[in-house]
């Protein structure tokens, strides 16, 4: 078992955005918005901590919240595309050696593939 959290997030390069991009997210649930060292701004989405075996536990949490969404996020990241970056990210808190699958399901690569996002794994 690990502990891991998923995330969607944008961060966007353009402040001229960041509210429409705020609003747009915020539909997702609750969101933290927060500016880098580079002046971007990130808007992120994340799922809370679990203590999981299998991703897919963790894959379907965040596709029941962005699926009924993603027309909208779509738009969005298609309009601004030239102006942020947008990705799913599974992030692995606990330390330690701790066995967890990586098995990713056709419905997350499904959404990953309509919102045209990569998706990253920090820290396994």
């Amino acid at each position: 078992m690990a502990k891991v959290y998923a995330e969607f997030g944008v961060e966007i390069f353009d402040k001229s955005i960041v509210d429409d991009c705020f609003k747009t997210m915020h539909i997702l649930g609750d969101v933290t918005k927060s500016e880098t060292k580079r002046k971007s701004v990130i808007i992120d989405y994340c799922t809370p901590v679990e203590n999981i075996v299998d991703i897919e536990i963790l894959s379907d949490s965040l596709c029941n919240v962005i699926e009924p969404h993603a027309k909208v996020i779509k738009s969005l990241l298609d309009k601004t595309t030239d102006k942020l970056y947008a990705s799913i990210c599974f992030v692995k808190t606990s330390d330690g050696i701790n066995d967890i699958a990586l098995k990713i399901n056709m419905r997350l690569l499904s959404l990953a593939n309509t919102l045209n996002v990569e998706i990253h794994f920090d820290g396994f």
